[in-house]
């Protein structure tokens, strides 16, 4: 009993236990900028990309027709060019839609799309996005005169090699009457960056669009030339290629548009 007193008086004694404590962390919260907005694409240009990417499958419109095309690729796609959301620099990109449609602009104008989705049940469910196609400023040819009576010697398949390839300028003339492989081949992206990397400009007509007056709007170089030589070219599916004052009048054939191409300017 004496020693059970004893230890209480020291246990008295003793000072008190204290447990450390755990400061809570703080952190210092940086805000972070707001990401920017997605950039409305209002303006595009020929041998510019602007895709729209879907999950399933759209039906695209163009009001007036002849402005633009939509071009239907499945994907994923990948595709170096210039895009309508930064123009100014060449770019990869690997479109990863499954559903992917291309807008070719086809001559200079104002285009209302009117993008309607498969599953659309309501016309409220339409999408409607106005876009301005804006041509190029004419690019007059060098001065730059042939050597009198000197004539090149035709390839065996009449396709002449272009004196001046890095002047080189491309025209399809198409009619509605085209054949569908052909019109898928014009339409495919590895033509298009063919032709965005080869041409000085490039451009798309429909015979008909022509033939009722639609030159009026069309990119000057392009126009003069058709004047020149519109007249020469015959029925159907052709395509003219030009360097300077140097003109070929081509047969479009369904398989061999960009060999075709690539023998005017001497890589075949």
């Amino acid at each position: 009993m004496m020693l059970l007193a004893l230890l209480l008086a020291v246990a008295d004694e003793l000072p008190p236990i204290v447990l450390p404590t755990v400061q809570p962390e703080v952190r210092e919260v940086v805000p972070q900028p707001a990401p920017p907005a997605p950039r409305v694409v209002t303006e595009i240009s020929a041998g510019v990309f602007f895709v729209v990417e879907s999950a399933e499958p759209l039906l695209i419109l163009d009001s007036p027709p002849g402005i633009v095309e939509a071009v239907y690729e499945s994907g994923p796609v990948k595709c170096r060019g210039r895009f309508a959301e930064a123009p100014e620099r060449t770019q990869t990109r690997t479109l990863t839609g499954p559903h992917l449609y291309f807008i070719e602009a086809i001559q200079p104008g104002t285009v209302e799309l009117l993008i309607v989705r498969g599953s659309a049940l309501d016309a409220a469910e339409v999408l409607r996005h106005t876009l301005t196609v804006t041509g190029e400023a004419p690019r007059p040819p060098p001065d730059v005169e042939p050597p009198p009576d000197v004539e090149p010697d035709p390839e065996p398949d009449g396709v002449v090699p272009v004196p001046q390839p890095d002047e080189l300028r491309v025209l399809f003339v198409l009619d509605q009457d085209a054949p569908q492989r052909l019109l898928s081949e014009l339409g495919g992206v590895p033509l298009r960056i063919w032709l965005d990397d080869n041409c000085k400009d490039w451009r798309r007509w429909d015979r008909s669009g022509i033939e009722d007056g639609g030159l009026d709007d069309a990119d000057p170089v392009f126009r003069k030339l058709w004047q020149d030589v519109g007249g020469q070219v015959p029925d159907g599916p052709h395509v003219l290629i030009t360097s300077g004052t140097s003109v070929q009048i081509v047969p479009l054939v369904a398989g061999e548009v960009l060999e075709t191409l690539k023998r005017a300017k001497g890589q075949e």
